[in-house]
């Protein structure tokens, strides 16, 4: 263990920057809580890219942003991760969570004699009085996650700025945030009830169960509400094995959905079945930020396009919206160009900012490049005439001494 872990410590000391991803989970009950924090970096020499988990910590009551930020600096500290070298670090949007990153950079900026506005980071904000929004539990879901989290806000640093513990809010967890505000829709959420009411009945027969599996070698599949796509996971699985199901609940006299309700639930999974697919997607270690503005798109599209359940279609799409404005909206007030940008310096993507639909979108992505190209060409410039500066300071120096030598 000691050496497989120093082995990690050398491949992150070779690392130019690491990203750190944040996120808590409770017990059920609440009778444990964890943090966990992961590193995302590449690696140079080696020529990949790695995601390692660092630490899991066991967390105390009460779940603070100081608790949370004294967890993350132990894991720098543990691990010879400098704070210059950290170049984000991903959550989601809980308010102590938030709270503790701010801290981190409060805290920096302190240090170095500065602050993030010029003035005395002041006490107070964010998450100060709520602590419990960051933890996932098993069986426990809480809706002021929802309240607190309205249009995704990100907060990276422009070029030359500190960027020291800069947070940057998880594009999957919000996309959870939107379909849960779908899923608030009394038609949506009458059906869900009833399909979570037939698979708990199921679950809980152990005949039904075995007259199942001997049917169809499948068994349901019960939501978590913290577990991402599981609702999906839940209704797909109904989907596929209805005919087998009603054979097995007409056998043993137990109730079904009505006629109604399984065409609704059809419509149901076909409207959801992309974000499915793009949550998988963008959760996989293997992608980057220039995955999010194709996904969102993608999403986009779909929702203006589907027939599948349209009332329902129109509730994501005003939500996918507004909580993305930051991403897909160049007039927004939050509106950061760094996703837009990513993609179109991504040859894999760049062709989703060449329609007329996303000309808005290319141009702020485009401007927002040749801004960064600029800047590190005034930095590149400016340092060489710092060294031609240098060089000649160096020269009239030497020259002066050969010609007191040469006098003596």
């Amino acid at each position: 263990m000691d050496k497989a872990k120093q082995k990690l410590k050398d491949i992150i000391k070779e690392a130019r920057l690491v990203s750190l991803c944040v996120d808590g989970w409770s017990k059920r009950g609440l009778t444990a809580s964890f943090m966990g924090v992961s590193a995302c970096f590449y690696h140079p020499p080696g020529g990949q890219v790695h995601h390692a988990l660092l630490n899991l910590h066991r967390m105390e009551h009460p779940h603070t942003g100081e608790a949370i930020a004294r967890c993350i600096d132990q894991t720098l500290d543990e691990w010879g991760i400098g704070e210059d070298k950290v170049l984000l670090i991903v959550t989601n949007n809980g308010s102590n969570i938030v709270k503790a990153v701010r801290l981190l950079g409060d805290r920096s900026r302190e240090q170095s004699g500065e602050s993030a506005d010029g003035s005395q980071p002041q006490p107070g904000g964010a998450g100060d009085n709520q602590d419990e929004l960051w933890l996932q539990s098993e069986s426990e879901e809480s809706d002021m996650e929802d309240e607190e989290c309205g249009e995704l806000e990100l907060d990276l640093p422009d070029y030359g700025e500190n960027n020291k513990f800069q947070r940057m809010p998880c594009f999957t967890h919000t996309l959870q945030l939107t379909l849960k505000d779908a899923m608030k829709h009394p038609n949506a959420d009458s059906l869900i009830t009833r399909a979570r009411n037939l698979v708990s009945a199921v679950r809980k027969s152990s005949v039904a169960n075995e007259a199942l599996i001997k049917k169809c070698g499948k068994t349901l599949v019960r939501n978590c509400s913290t577990c991402w796509n599981s609702t999906f996971d839940m209704l797909r699985r109904l989907q596929e094995i209805r005919a087998e199901l009603n054979q097995v609940l007409e056998e043993l006299s137990m109730d079904t959905l009505l006629t109604s309700d399984w065409t609704k639930l059809e419509k149901l999974v076909k409207l959801l079945e992309p974000f499915a697919i793009h949550t998988d997607q963008l959760q996989n270690d293997s992608q980057s930020l220039s995955q999010v503005v194709p996904c969102l798109l993608n999403l986009e599209a779909h929702l203006l396009t589907t027939t599948a359940g349209k009332q329902l279609a129109q509730v994501l799409l005003k939500s996918l919206r507004e909580r993305f404005s930051s991403i897909l909206s160049p007039d927004s007030p939050q509106f950061d160009a760094t996703p837009a940008a990513a993609c179109l310096m991504d040859p894999s993507v760049s062709l989703v900012l060449q329609t007329p639909d996303t000309v808005p979108l290319r141009r702020a992505a485009q401007s927002f490049v040749q801004k960064l190209a600029a800047a590190q060409n005034n930095l590149a410039t400016a340092s060489q005439d710092d060294v031609a500066q240098c060089l000649i300071c160096k020269l009239r120096g030497a020259g002066t001494n050969r010609g007191d030598g040469s006098g003596m």
